[in-house]
C-alpha cells in the first residue's frame, strides 16, 4: 500500500468594506505583503519493504539557509519557516541507503499573489538500499586477463518515485569506480539494489571500458567501449567483456591537461602566463611537421609560435608572458604522422585566469533608439558552458528590476520584479564564433564576455537591475567562470 501526504495551503482573503456597509470600488485598498515563509514536508518509504521508512535526515536548502528534520515512524517529515523564495533544494540521507536528492517550488495563489504560509508537499520518495554489487571480468581477444584497467559503472537509480497512476520512475545517478585485479575481475560495490516490492523495471546498467595503452607507448591497443546490462537478468552472475583488436586510426589526442583536446566540458579551466600544457597521441608525431601558435581571439590580433617539446607520443609547450586575465585566446596544434601518413590540426579556446571577480557594465545597444536593448559587459567570460544553454529566462532567468512594472503598488508581484519567482527578461549570450582560424575544434563555447537583454519599456533609466546568477531551477543555467566558479549576485543602473 502506498501512503501519501497531502498539505493544503491557507488562502487568503480580503475584505472591502466602507463606513455605510457597502461596497464602494472606488476605495483606494492597501495590500502589505507578508514575510515570505513557509512549510515544506513529504513522506518517505523504503523501496524493499514498500513501507514508511523512519530516521531519514532530511536537510531543505532554500534562499541560503539550511534546514534538519527527521522522518518519523510514518516516514512523514516537516519543516518550517523556510524562507518561500522559489525553489528549494531535498536531500534524504540514511545509512544504507542511496542519497535522494529532490528540487521542488513554492506555489503562488491565483493572481501571482503569495500564500500566507506558504507550503511544498514533496513527493513522495522511495529510497533505494546501497547493497548491491556487480561483476565484471575484463578479457584481451585471446581469453587472457587484462589487470589494473579503471572501470566505471553507472546507473540513473538512486531513487525513485510513484505518479498517482502507479508509474514509477527513477531518479538521480550512482556512479562507481573499480580496477580489475590480477584476474581481470571487477567489483562494484555500494549499488542499488533491486528493490523487492513491486514488479518494476530496473533501469539498465553502463560499465565504461577506458582506451587501454598497456606499453605505454602511446598507441593503444585496444578502443574505449561501453556495455550494457540488465540487473534483473545479471545481478547475480560475472559478466565478461572481451576486448576487440584496436586497429591503427587517424592522428588523435587521447589526453590532454587541456579538455578541449579531447572533447567539450561545461568548466573547461583556466591558465597562466608559464603554465605548461600537454598533449598525448595514440602515436608519435613528426617533430619536423610539429606546429604550436598562440593567437588573440580577434582575427587581426597578435600570434605566438610556441616550442615543444616532443617525449614519444607526447607533447608539451609552455605559454608566453604578457597574457591578460580573464581573457580567451586561441591555439592551434599541427601534427603530421610518418606511419600512417595522416595530419590532425586543431584550435582549441585557452581562458586565462582571472585576477579579479566577476563584474559587469551595461550601456544601451543603440541609445538613439527608445527602449534599445542592453548589451551587459563582464570583465572576463562567463557561461554555461553548454552553447544550448545560452538563453537565460522563466525560472531559469536572472534579470529582474527594482521597480514596479505593473503598477500594482508593490514591487515583487510580477514577472522580472525583483523578488518575483520568475522573469519574462531574456538574458542572452553574444558569444562570437572565430570561423577565421583552422581545424577549430569547439565552435561555441557557452561563454562569453557580452550579453544582451530587452528590458520592459515600463522600467526608466537608473531603474536598479539584480542579476540572480546562482537562483536558477536548473543548474545547467547557472553562470560560471571556465574555472568553475559561480558568478555571485550581481547588481547595476539600468542605462
Amino acid at each position: 500500500m502506498r501512503l501519501s501526504l497531502f498539505l493544503i495551503p491557507l488562502m487568503m482573503v480580503l475584505g472591502f468594506a466602507c463606513d455605510d456597509g457597502k461596497r464602494d470600488f472606488k476605495e483606494t485598498v492597501t495590500v502589505t505583503p507578508v514575510d515570505t515563509l513557509g512549510t515544506v514536508g513529504g513522506v518517505v518509504f523504503d523501496a524493499s519493504t514498500d513501507g514508511p521508512l523512519s530516521g531519514v535526515n532530511v536537510t531543505v536548502v532554500a534562499g541560503g539557509h539550511v534546514f534538519t528534520a527527521t522522518s518519523d515512524d510514518a516516514g512523514v517529515f516537516q519543516v518550517t519557516a523556510v524562507p518561500a523564495t522559489g525553489s528549494v533544494l531535498v536531500i534524504y540521507e540514511i545509512d544504507g541507503f542511496l542519497t535522494a536528492r529532490q528540487q521542488a517550488m513554492f506555489p503562488v495563489a491565483p493572481g501571482n499573489v503569495p500564500y500566507v504560509n506558504p507550503t511544498i508537499t514533496c513527493e513522495p520518495v522511495w529510497m533505494i538500499n546501497n547493497t548491491g554489487t556487480f561483476q565484471v571480468r575484463l578479457l584481451d581477444p585471446n581469453g587472457a586477463p587484462i589487470p589494473q584497467i579503471p572501470l566505471q559503472f553507472s546507473v540513473a537509480a538512486a531513487f525513485y518515485t510513484v505518479d498517482q497512476w502507479g508509474n514509477v520512475s527513477f531518479r538521480g545517478d550512482v556512479n562507481r569506480l573499480a580496477n580489475t585485479n590480477a584476474m581481470g575481475l571487477a567489483q562494484f560495490r555500494d549499488l542499488p539494489e533491486l528493490p523487492v516490492a513491486g514488479s518494476i523495471v530496473f533501469p539498465t546498467v553502463r560499465v565504461y571500458v577506458p582506451e587501454i595503452d598497456l606499453d605505454g607507448d602511446g598507441a593503444p591497443e585496444y578502443a574505449s567501449t561501453t556495455r550494457t546490462y540488465d540487473l534483473h537478468l545479471t545481478y547475480d552472475t560475472v559478466q565478461v567483456i572481451r576486448l576487440s583488436a584496436s586497429a591503427p586510426g587517424d592522428l588523435a589526442v587521447t589526453a590532454s591537461n587541456h579538455s578541449y583536446f579531447t572533447g567539450v566540458s561545461s568548466v573547461p579551466g583556466t591558465f597562466s602566463s608559464g603554465n605548461t600544457i600537454y598533449v598525448l597521441f595514440n602515436r608519435e608525431p613528426e617533430a619536423d611537421s610539429l606546429s604550436v601558435t598562440l593567437r588573440e581571439f580577434a582575427q587581426d590580433g597578435a600570434s605566438w609560435p610556441l616550442n615543444p617539446t616532443i617525449t614519444g607520443a607526447q607533447i608539451s609547450f609552455q605559454l608566453p608572458d604578457g597574457l591578460v586575465g580573464g581573457e580567451m585566446y586561441l591555439l592551434t596544434v599541427y601534427a603530421h604522422a610518418e606511419n600512417a601518413g595522416n595530419t590532425y590540426i586543431r584550435t582549441v579556446p585557452v581562458f586565462i585566469t582571472a585576477t579579479d571577480a566577476p563584474a559587469l557594465t551595461m550601456a544601451r545597444e543603440n541609445p538613439m533608439m527608445v527602449n534599445s536593448p542592453v548589451i551587459v559587459t563582464f570583465n572576463q567570460y562567463v557561461g554555461t558552458g553548454n552553447q544550448l544553454y545560452t538563453s537565460l529566462s522563466g525560472t531559469d532567468g536572472v534579470v529582474y528590476f527594482v521597480y514596479d512594472l505593473n503598477s500594482s503598488g508593490i514591487i515583487g508581484d510580477a514577472a522580472a520584479e525583483y523578488g518575483y519567482q520568475t522573469t519574462n527578461v531574456a538574458l542572452e549570450s553574444l558569444e562570437e564564433t572565430p570561423t577565421w582560424v583552422p581545424g577549430l575544434t569547439v565552435s561555441r563555447t557557452g561563454f562569453s564576455r557580452r550579453w544582451r537583454f530587452q528590458p520592459s519599456d515600463v522600467a526608466v533609466a537608473g531603474t536598479s537591475v539584480q542579476f540572480t546568477f546562482p537562483f536558477v531551477s536548473s543548474t545547467y543555467y547557472i553562470l560560471r567562470t571556465p574555472a568553475g566558479d559561480t558568478v555571485a549576485p550581481l547588481t547595476g543602473a539600468l542605462p
